[in-house]
């Protein structure tokens, strides 16, 4: 059964299927931990699709951090002609590389039920 879901990270949307690895943006979580997402917004299996509103809520998503890494250098370069005005500088964007490990399907959890009191009936004097 090839699962996809549509997970949302750090504003981000990512369709990621069991195993497969994406670039994200810098996670605080440490090299090698592990951690669970249920912000997913669409579970896809072989011809059925779900769609949260915007979440699902049954649907989880546990994702590993496998490494931190610099992106690719940028260059920027500022010139004005005959003024002798040159400026450059570079950025490198920090990021983090997850795998899916596993999509958890199950039931939504319910908040449980506080028990009502018991109404006492008082009599008027």
């Amino acid at each position: 059964m090839n699962q996809k879901v549509i997970v949302e990270l750090q504003g981000h949307q990512y369709i990621l299927g069991e195993g497969e690895e994406i670039d994200v943006d810098h996670l605080s979580t440490a090299e090698g931990k592990t951690f669970t997402t249920s912000n997913i917004l669409a579970l896809v299996n072989d011809k059925k699709v779900e769609l949260g509103q915007p979440y699902l809520a049954k649907v989880k998503a546990e994702l590993k951090v496998i490494k931190h890494f610099l992106g690719p250098k940028t260059s920027e370069f500022h010139f004005k002609a005959k003024s002798h005005y040159r400026r450059h500088r570079g950025f490198r964007r920090s990021l983090s590389r997850v795998r899916l490990e596993k999509i958890i399907l199950g039931t939504p959890k319910t908040a449980p039920q506080k028990a009502k009191p018991a109404k006492v009936k008082t009599q008027k004097k």
